[in-house]
This record gives C-alpha cells, sequence and structure tokens, in this order.
C-alpha cells in the first residue's frame, strides 16, 4: 500500500533489490496491489522503492530489509510518513517507513462477513479513534498510533457502514469512509 502523501513520491516503483525485478510499477498515493507471491532470491525481503518510471533500483531513494516475513505467511506491507530531507513542507510529521502486518487474509472468515482491519498512516495526525455511525455500532478503535495497525480483525457482517475516524477522545470526525 502506497500511503506516503509526500508529494516527491507522488507514484512509486517497488523492487526485490537483489533480483532487480519489480513487485509494483508506477504506484499511486492510497492504491495497493493485489496480494502477490514473492520470492526473494537470497531469501533475505529485500524492498528497494523508487520514484514511479523508474528504470531499476538504481533509482531507488530507500531500501528495507523486512525481517518479520517468514516462508509462506500472507502480509500487508504499507509505506508512511515523509522522506527525511522534506519536512520542511510539512509540520508535526512522522518519518518515513515500510510497516507490516502478519497474518493478512484474503477472504473473510465466516461467510456473510467482511473482515476490515484499519491502518493509522496519516503523518501528521494524532492516534485517532474510529466509530462505525452508519449502522450505529459505536466505537470501533481507541487510540491507534500513527503506523499502527489493528491488532485484529473487525468481523463485521456485510452491510452498509460508515466509518468516522476522529483524533482520539475528540467528537469531530476528520474523515469519513
Amino acid at each position: 500500500i502506497h500511503n506516503s502523501p509526500d508529494d516527491q513520491v507522488e507514484t512509486i516503483d517497488v523492487y526485490e533489490t537483489a533480483s532487480g525485478d519489480r513487485i509494483a510499477d508506477d504506484l499511486s498515493f492510497q492504491e495497493a496491489t493485489a496480494f502477490q507471491s514473492l520470492t526473494f532470491r537470497d531469501g533475505t525481503p529485500d524492498i528497494s522503492l523508487a520514484p514511479g518510471n523508474s528504470t531499476d533500483t538504481a533509482d531507488a531513494f530507500a531500501s528495507f530489509t523486512l525481517p518479520q516475513l517468514q516462508d509462506g505467511g500472507q502480509y500487508i506491507v504499507a509505506a508512511n510518513g515523509i522522506l527525511p530531507g522534506n519536512s520542511s513542507d510539512y509540520e508535526d510529521f512522522e518519518r518515513f517507513e515500510l510497516v507490516v502486518k502478519p497474518m493478512a487474509r484474503q477472504a473473510a472468515n465466516s461467510s456473510g462477513n467482511t473482515d476490515v482491519i484499519v491502518q493509522h498512516g496519516a503523518p501528521d495526525a494524532p492516534p485517532v479513534d474510529v466509530f462505525e455511525t452508519g449502522e450505529g455500532a459505536g466505537q470501533l478503535l481507541d487510540a491507534l498510533a500513527f503506523g499502527s495497525f489493528t491488532d485484529n480483525y473487525l468481523e463485521l457482517p456485510i452491510d452498509g457502514y460508515e466509518l468516522a475516524v476522529r483524533p482520539d477522545g475528540s467528537g469531530t470526525a476528520v474523515s469519513r469512509f
């Protein structure tokens, strides 16, 4: 998931560093790839990120080793934050990082449900609360910090939900989904 609002990286290319294989091409802000099965050439999950339209890993602006990845595991990886050296354009920002969520799901655990996972990726926002306001389910999450995924999936019956994101302890939504 490309979740960095940094204007220096409006689109990114993602590479497996050792082989130079491109994993994602021209991934835009708030865009995600489909789940992919990856094999890392030397067995080490090294990822390089380059600006969109790059030609190879030589164009990379950042590289990461993701030691959390295990053979056969399913993961969500999100790029969040602001690149070093670009902080003057942003106030109260969080630095650029990759965040890994293990035990990712490609389908709900129960038929008739939608399993939802939430990740706080706004680099200039405080911890947030998430409320469901369409069906009246109330508060679903409390004080989710930047970079964090929820520990567990919210297993919700399929329905028309509206999620409101609020700064922790605030009654005012800053975003709705």
